[in-house]
């Protein structure tokens, strides 16, 4: 833990030792608290952002592997796939997404 010396306005300080006594808490914390409030926080790392993203989307979320464990063309045994047939194995959403996109903006136009 880092310790700083600060250097406050007294009627700043006077302002922040009232606070803290109505609040029945220390300085430190308050100051504390204060700050962290204020400034942004720790950026979130690839991970962390994955898994929010996964409990975001939740039933959402597609493995790709079981719609198609290879890739067409992934290799020379696996030939690509007509469009038909992508369609065919890709998920599909109920109500399509420019549906509910649609439905969503009807009470902005």
């Amino acid at each position: 833990m880092a310790r700083v010396t600060l250097r406050l306005p007294d009627s700043l300080h006077a302002r922040l030792v009232a606070e803290s006594r109505a609040k029945n808490r220390s300085l430190n914390e308050l100051i504390v608290d204060s700050l962290e409030t204020r400034l942004p926080k720790e950026p979130m790392s690839i991970d962390e952002k994955r898994e929010r993203m996964r409990k975001a989307l939740g039933d959402l979320l597609v493995d790709v592997d079981e719609v198609m464990p290879l890739w067409p063309g992934e290799d020379e045994n696996t030939p690509l796939l007509t469009h038909e047939e992508l369609q065919a194995r890709l998920p599909r959403l109920d109500p399509p997404m420019s549906q509910t996109v649609i439905e969503d903006r009807e009470d902005r136009v």
